[in-house]
């Protein structure tokens, strides 16, 4: 298992997120303050989730929708929580 960058625990998986909007970052926000890994994505690409990752700290990257879905633990998809409209 890895450590976490600031504090000696450990970090238990990565969590692959698609979609960066409010049910996105959310999702983002518990997972690193339960020590677990993200990798943010959006459909605009990596560049434009630099104040996210910034806020969340050392445990969160962005990447593609790519890098998420290939990220170690179950991807999420924020879109899936959303009703068909």
């Amino acid at each position: 298992m890895d450590r976490h960058p600031l504090h000696d625990t450990e970090v238990l998986q990565t969590l692959g997120i698609i979609g960066s909007g409010n049910v996105g970052s959310a999702i983002a926000r518990l997972a690193v303050a339960a020590n677990i890994r993200v990798v943010v994505s959006n459909s605009r690409g990596p560049e434009t989730l630099t104040d996210l990752v910034q806020e969340l700290g050392p445990l969160a990257s962005a990447g593609t929708v790519e890098d998420a879905a290939a990220a170690p633990q179950t991807p999420w998809s924020s879109q899936c929580l959303c009703p068909p409209r």
